[in-house]
């Protein structure tokens, strides 16, 4: 994708698009509407907080809301707060759902169960519950598909607290009127309940006119990418082009 001569480059919160679009246009970095615009999806494993695959090393450390972009969660509550009261439907489906969990249900049940003994608070305590109840009920497991699941908890967990998806599904319904005709979009997400998300978006669009077309096939990197960068292996790449004829919106 050629960029434009000028980008406007931000590093913000991407669920309020419309606004980020609105300051650009104003600060003259770039015009009101975009001839294209890049997405990573995703918190970096370097930073100090709780990402996917969250720090669990230390039994000081408390639950936090794990994400860069926790100011969208209206409720402003922390995982340890979110877990303490999620029932156990509701626990599993969000293992399912933000984290592909396998063993959902019978960790939702497990750690509701365990909570009323003693509340999570602490990031390691939650870690060693965990790798417990698989050690009770799947005794095959071994440590490193343990921590695994792991990983794959903290991460529904961060997506529950801060809303994640809210947020992205608020950035795709924004997209298509912050895009002139025949501007273009690539999306790079790194876990399936993202992926999904915008394809149908996309896919809908195209559906709907607001789109002229997207990729069906998901871009991923190579073997000698994958090789060299490992994290690589689970990104995929989706595109979008803005229609040149942008449909009205229907008249109320």
């Amino acid at each position: 994708m050629d960029l434009p001569s000028s980008p406007c480059l931000q590093q913000t919160l991407f669920a309020p698009l419309a606004g980020v679009v609105q300051r650009c246009g104003a600060s003259r970095q770039c015009p009101s509407l975009r001839d294209a615009d890049w997405l990573r999806l995703g918190v970096s494993r370097a930073l100090p907080i709780c990402p996917a695959g969250a720090p669990f090393s230390s039994r000081s450390a408390p639950f936090c809301r794990v994400a860069r972009n926790a100011v969208i969660s209206s409720r402003r509550s922390s995982a340890a707060d979110w877990l303490a009261k999620v029932s156990p439907e509701k626990l599993t489906a969000a293992l399912t759902e933000n984290a592909d969990e396998p063993h959902a249900e019978l960790l939702a049940r497990e750690l509701t169960l365990r909570r009323t003994q003693m509340p999570f608070t602490r990031t390691l305590q939650l870690a060693d519950a965990i790798r417990t109840i698989l050690h009770e009920h799947k005794p095959r497991h071994n440590s490193e598909a343990d921590d695994d699941c792991v990983r794959r908890i903290f991460q529904a967990l961060r997506i529950a607290v801060n809303d994640e998806f809210g947020a992205l599904d608020m950035f795709l319904r924004q997209l298509p009127s912050c895009l002139k005709p025949g501007g273009r979009v690539a999306i790079l997400t790194f876990h399936s309940g993202e992926d999904r998300r915008v394809k149908h978006a996309f896919r809908e669009g195209v559906r709907t006119g607001q789109y002229s077309i997207t990729n069906e096939k998901i871009i991923q990197a190579g073997p000698e990418e994958r090789r060299a960068n490992p994290r690589s292996i689970s990104a995929k790449l989706r595109w979008a082009v803005r229609s040149s004829d942008i449909p009205k919106a229907p008249s109320r």
